[in-house]
């Protein structure tokens, strides 16, 4: 069953597949896709925050290193475009912080 304040999920891509987890706490939404085989490239992240929370903050970690990024609000759609293409691979992950 979905609950999205405490999620985990695998997923899998063309070129690889890992585990996805999103968590709610407060002001902040956590997500974090970590590719546990094969390689994900990532320019554009698409996630759904809570109802009547506005998001005003978005950082992006790929790898433990900040990723240049802009936002776009949609009603509760938050779309994450990164500055250039991140590629993460087997054991590394991309971490987003929505507030």
């Amino acid at each position: 069953m979905w609950q999205p304040e405490d999620h985990q999920s695998l997923f899998t891509a063309a070129e690889g597949w890992g585990l996805f987890s999103q968590k709610r706490e407060g002001n902040t939404q956590t997500e974090r896709i970590e590719v546990r085989a094969g390689r994900l490239p990532v320019k554009r992240l698409v996630f759904e925050a809570p109802e009547r929370r506005a998001v005003e903050r978005v950082a992006v970690k790929a790898n433990g290193r900040a990723v240049e990024s802009t936002r776009s609000l949609d009603g509760q759609r938050v779309t994450i475009t990164l500055a250039s293409e991140v590629t993460v691979t087997q054991g590394q992950a991309i971490k987003v912080e929505l507030r």
